[in-house]
């Protein structure tokens, strides 16, 4: 019988679904999910309270040979991520050595001619840091699944905060509102310190979800 799963603060549609046994597209598509489906628009980011309708499982039979070896293949473990790095031009950061640590595995590579971070990461990864920089003295803490949807208050100042606006973190209107103005001021928006159209496109595009 399918059960209503309620979402908390870190988990993502990837970690929930590996949880149970199942894809993330096959409970991102599934028909008892659209309204959810409807209101996030992106399976990456949801918001803790929200409801994930877990399906019953449906098991599928395969026909074999006895006697002989036969390989399967589990899906679902790994997520892609990508860390975009600017410099307070906003031009991309190529080039620059870092260390990628994701719950104490560690990844050490260049950023791209794009200032890309890019690795294959578990499906369920909690935290970890980036460091960087000539002598690796720049580091971010990283808290995965933990950005809110784009048009909530905590998920409005935490991309601002992360694309260097200065940001109050109270999650209160008149911060959301203030840190918007610097935003729509930084790229030539009406300083409204509304969400509109135009400055949740442009926010988008910035920070790239």
């Amino acid at each position: 019988m399918p059960m209503d799963h309620k979402v908390r603060q870190g988990e993502s549609l990837a970690s929930i679904a590996n949880k149970y046994g199942f894809l993330p597209d096959t409970l991102w598509n599934d028909s008892a999910n659209q309204s959810l489906k409807d209101k996030r628009k992106t399976q990456n980011i949801l918001l803790p309270g929200d409801i994930v309708v877990i399906p019953d499982k449906i098991i599928k039979e395969e026909i074999i040979q006895t006697e002989a070896r036969h390989r399967f293949i589990k899906k679902g473990l790994l997520e892609d991520l990508e860390i975009q790095l600017k410099d307070e031009f906003g031009e991309p950061r190529a080039d620059i050595l870092y260390i990628l640590n994701v719950d104490g595995k560690l990844y050490r590579d260049n950023t791209d001619s794009d200032g890309l971070v890019k690795a294959t990461i578990a499906v369920g990864a909690k935290s970890g840091s980036l460091t960087f920089g000539e002598n690796f003295e720049e580091e971010i803490p990283l808290a995965f699944g933990h950005l809110d949807p784009i048009d909530t208050p905590s998920g409005i100042l935490a991309r601002l905060d992360n694309l260097g606006i200065d940001v109050l973190e109270d999650n209160s209107a008149r911060s959301v509102s203030e840190a918007l103005k610097k935003f729509q001021q930084r790229y030539g928006l009406e300083a409204s310190g509304d969400l509109d159209e135009d400055t949740q496109k442009k926010l988008e595009e910035q920070y790239g979800c």
